[in-house]
Parts: structure tokens; sequence; C-alpha cells
């Protein structure tokens, strides 16, 4: 049962890996003139491997006037 759990903390922190990645990528290559990065926010995620927590980009589209956490280019 300990390997289990090692193994559930292991995989969610390679997951809370992989996504603060995705969020680094797709920051680097927004649209800048539209999509203006306003704040980070922590998000919390129940997944398989218990929760994952990490912190988000969230937009203010200039265009909309409404903020976003993904560009919808993407």
């Amino acid at each position: 049962m300990e390997l289990f759990w090692m193994l559930q903390k292991t995989y969610g922190e390679m997951l809370q890996q992989v996504l603060e990645c995705l969020d680094e990528e797709l920051a680097k290559q927004r649209d800048k003139k539209r999509y203006y990065l306003k704040d980070k926010r922590t998000v919390r995620i129940q997944t398989l491997f218990g929760e994952v927590e990490l912190r988000r980009n969230y937009y203010l589209d200039r265009e909309k006037g409404v903020y976003t956490c993904l560009p919808k280019n993407w």
C-alpha cells in the first residue's frame, strides 16, 4: 500500500509540472497585443493522483474586456 501512495504522490507532482510547463508555454506564445497577463492564481484540481495545486496565469482579453485563463486561439 505504501508503494501506491508513493506513486500517487509522484504522479501528482509530475502532472503539476506538466501543467505548469504548458501554462508557461501559453504565456510565451499568446497574442500579447490582445491578451494582457493580469494575474497568477492558485488552482486546485482533483485528479486520480490526488489534489494537484498549481499557479495559473489569468489574462485580460483586451478585445472583449473579460478575464480568461486560456487564450482562445489554443
